[in-house]
């Protein structure tokens, strides 16, 4: 697993002084918008800078509130480009949200079933294959085509949470001209 900047500043801040903590925790970047992230992130980065070089005191609390102060402006700024200006590109490199399991921010997660078929076989050994997101390996699971005919690895565990068996008598492939609107 990746640590991030952000991971490392939580932790940086778990032992300090609880005013150090207070105000540091405000840095936190993940659940902002591209276009904020990327004005927010280097203020998170300077403050774990100076964590990593200065002990607890009034004075290193007061700069850390000064750095937060300083990335609202440039956020509302960034806010403020982003309605008066050309849309600018936001997904430049390295400005990408990047997510784990451990980490995730707080999304408003909603259920989704899915309501097609897809084909699967077993695979007992470690495979891997080419995806629209790269290379993905599994090492014990199934090879799936999705509904386009792009193929896909999912774990065993997965496979077994999600998926229930449809017997292949009772279904039939669909075909372009297929009217499914019943």
């Amino acid at each position: 697993m990746t640590t991030n900047r952000n991971q490392t500043l939580r932790k940086m801040l778990e032992n300090r002084h609880p005013s150090v903590r207070g105000v540091g925790k405000h840095l936190n970047y993940d659940e902002y918008m591209p276009h904020r992230r990327a004005v927010a992130k280097p203020f998170a980065y300077l403050a774990a800078e100076i964590l990593d070089k200065l002990p607890d005191s009034p004075e290193l609390t007061v700069m850390l509130r000064k750095i937060v102060e300083a990335r609202d402006c440039c956020i509302r700024a960034a806010d403020d480009a982003r309605e008066s200006g050309p849309a600018q590109e936001e997904e430049e490199d390295g400005n990408i949200l990047r997510l784990s399991k451990d980490d995730l921010p707080k999304f408003n997660w909603s259920y989704w079933r899915k309501p097609g078929l897809t084909m699967m076989t077993r695979i007992e050994v470690p495979f891997e294959v080419p995806t629209s997101e790269g290379d993905m390996r599994c090492e014990d699971g199934w090879l799936a085509i999705d509904s386009e005919g792009n193929i896909y690895p999912i774990s065993d565990k997965v496979q077994q949470s999600i998926y229930v068996y449809a017997h292949a008598a009772h279904y039939t492939p669909l075909e372009e001209d297929d009217d499914v609107t019943d």
